[in-house]
């Protein structure tokens, strides 16, 4: 926390940071990385509310005898409003191209919009007009 908090980053706080690796290779390494990207920012939750926090996951390959394009773990196409622009006409790409690659399988677009402030909560939604595909 002290190293996150370092006013020499005053100017450029996310250069100070941190990132967990939980690459396979790191076995009960990882299982600890993990459980402590989700533990810091309950530390102090007035400090990484303004911060940005996000899993990172290594692409599959979408080929060979076991890959399965119906069993990713996808369960919906997420886009916000917060911000300069919308990401729902990529979301309405994203959703068609799955429908197609997949036969049919549909996963929803869901909108995100994130608290303004600390007191307030996100909202997920569903709109059936926003679909792509249904």
């Amino acid at each position: 926390m002290a190293h996150v908090r370092n006013p020499a980053g005053a100017s450029r706080p996310n250069a100070y940071s941190c990132a967990f690796m939980v690459t396979d290779n790191l076995n009960a390494e990882a299982v600890r990385a993990f459980n402590e990207a989700i533990r810091v920012p309950v530390l102090d939750p007035y400090y990484f509310f303004l911060d940005h926090t996000e899993m990172r996951i290594k692409a599959w390959t979408d080929s060979g005898p076991t890959f399965n394009l119906e069993r990713l773990p996808i369960e919906g196409f997420f886009y916000t409003t917060n911000g300069a622009a919308s990401g729902l006409q990529n979301a309405r790409i994203d959703q068609k191209k799955y429908y197609d690659k997949t036969g049919g399988v549909f996963v929803p677009i869901i909108r995100i919009d994130f608290p303004v402030d600390r007191s307030a909560q996100f909202v997920f939604q569903y709109f059936a007009a926003e679909q792509n595909v249904l």
